[in-house]
């Protein structure tokens, strides 16, 4: 998630960073607001998309699954890529028995301030589409060009949200309000800009952390303002006249975010593109130039399909599998038929993204890197007369499990241990392997966070003998 959001605001600078300076001085104003939205739904949905490439990233296999004997969730953790380690299962108690203060994490903190913040922003936008839709209803309205003249006793500039324009009833009852002003309103409704500052708004609830929503936002509502200005001069209006028509109307009260109004500091802007000229040759080569600027974007920013980068290792291995009694297997590696003793790295691309130790041909320690380089899987392997004997799991750091295998130093009795993330121990099970088949033998417990015993069971060969409480 944070890659994606990471791409998407970088792709809006980007575009951005286009616009200001290729497009915005520019009289193509349909074009650019067609290429301010179309940017903005790029900018969030190409870095979720697949394509195939040379990169990517090694993944591990986590898949959960409900055991109804026991009641816990059994977690299979296996590397995809890797088919030469057995798949190690983990149990680990359900979820539903962890109290939600025992799971509080600061991503749980993080994600809880955003939703609270998100939701204010929602309630606030309903809020503001409700007070309009109140005044259209307590107001009085006079039907024209298939838009609806709202007229209001308070004294704020002419201003438009979808097919209602709200306009000061004594000043349009005096003829203060020009009728350039109310064409200016009509274009608003007739384009459908509401659409456009309401979509934005949306992607602001669910996107207020990132800076470029707001940008968007404003150069869009310039936009709008350059195609409803356009508009009416087309209908052979004085540039002057006009001018001084907005200014007049551009000191009244501002009105709410969710709609199309005037707006006394982006006047002078409006009035220099009034006056600009542009070259219909340099408009149609700009037009030209941004394709391959999307299509390079488009291939830079997708997510690399997980199949598409073969894993490459730095140096080949043999290996060489036996069994004890048939239930520990033994796995030995090898480099020109002698054991093997040194590093050996994985890569999936260009990225690191395992790395393993090895002594005497026993595999000791494997590490998994994320795309940043950082290590968020370690498996660490313990032997004793060559046999493993004890195999430790850390996830991002922290102990996870410990197994200590059946030896026949122990009789072939396995002992696993889970922790929480408070390094208070979860669970303890003893088991053993008859026929390749782990079963539970001994004493099976399960503790809460704060190290008090929940639940403890007893087997014997799979077979659940008492429950001690």
């Amino acid at each position: 998630m944070i890659v994606y959001l990471l791409k998407s605001i970088f792709l809006m600078a980007i575009f951005l960073g286009i616009y200001y300076m290729m497009l915005e001085q520019e009289k193509m104003h349909r074009f650019n607001r067609f290429y301010l939205l179309a940017t903005l739904v790029f900018s969030l949905t190409i870095p979720l998309f697949t394509i195939n490439s040379s990169l990517g990233v090694e993944s591990d296999e986590i898949v959960l699954t409900t055991n109804t004997a026991t009641n816990y969730v059994e977690t299979k953790v296996g590397n995809l890529l890797n088919d030469t380690n057995p798949e190690r299962t983990v149990v680990v108690k359900g979820q539903e028995s962890r109290s939600w203060f025992d799971t509080l994490s600061l991503s749980h903190l993080m994600f809880g301030l955003y939703l609270v913040i998100s939701l204010l922003l929602l309630v606030r936008m309903a809020m503001g589409i409700t007070h309009l839709l109140l005044k259209k209803n307590s107001s009085e309205t006079i039907q024209k060009a298939k838009a609806q003249l709202v007229l209001l006793e308070e004294h704020s500039a002419p201003h438009s949200f979808f097919g209602y324009i709200y306009l000061n009833r004594q000043d349009y009852r005096s003829g203060k309000i020009p009728e350039e002003i109310i064409i200016h309103e009509l274009v608003h409704y007739r384009e459908k800009h509401s659409l456009d500052i309401l979509f934005v708004e949306l992607l602001k609830v669910l996107f207020w952390f990132n800076p470029f929503i707001y940008l968007y936002k404003k150069a869009i509502r310039i936009n709008h303002e350059y195609i409803a200005d356009e508009t009416v001069l087309e209908c052979s209006v004085k540039i002057t006249t006009y001018a001084s028509q907005l200014m007049n109307v551009a000191t009244y009260k501002r009105t709410g975010s969710l709609v199309s109004n005037f707006n006394f500091t982006v006047t002078k802007k409006r009035f220099k593109m009034m006056c600009e000229k542009s070259s219909k040759n340099i408009i149609r080569w700009k037009k030209i130039l941004l394709l391959p600027v999307f299509m390079v974007l488009a291939f830079t920013f997708c997510k690399p399909t997980d199949g598409s980068a073969q894993p490459s290792y730095d140096l080949e291995l043999t290996t060489d599998t036996i069994a004890v009694d048939k239930s520990v297997p033994v796995i030995r590696w090898y480099k020109n038929s002698e054991p093997f003793t040194g590093k050996r790295q994985m890569y999936l691309g260009s990225l690191l993204s395992r790395e393993q130790k090895f002594q005497n041909g026993f595999l000791l320690e494997t590490n998994h890197f994320s795309e940043f380089g950082t290590i968020g899987f370690s498996e660490i392997h313990e032997y004793r007369d060559n046999l493993l004997s004890t195999t430790r799991i850390f996830l991002n750091g922290r102990l996870f499990t410990e197994t200590n295998w059946p030896l026949p130093t122990n009789n072939f009795n396995g002992v696993m241990k889970v922790w929480y993330e408070n390094e208070q121990l979860q669970y303890e099970e003893n088991f053993i392997y008859r026929d390749g088949e782990r079963l539970f033998n001994g004493l099976l417990t399960e503790y809460d966070g704060q190290g008090s015993v929940i639940e403890q069971k007893r087997y014997e060969n799979g077979v659940l003998i008492e429950k001690i409480r």
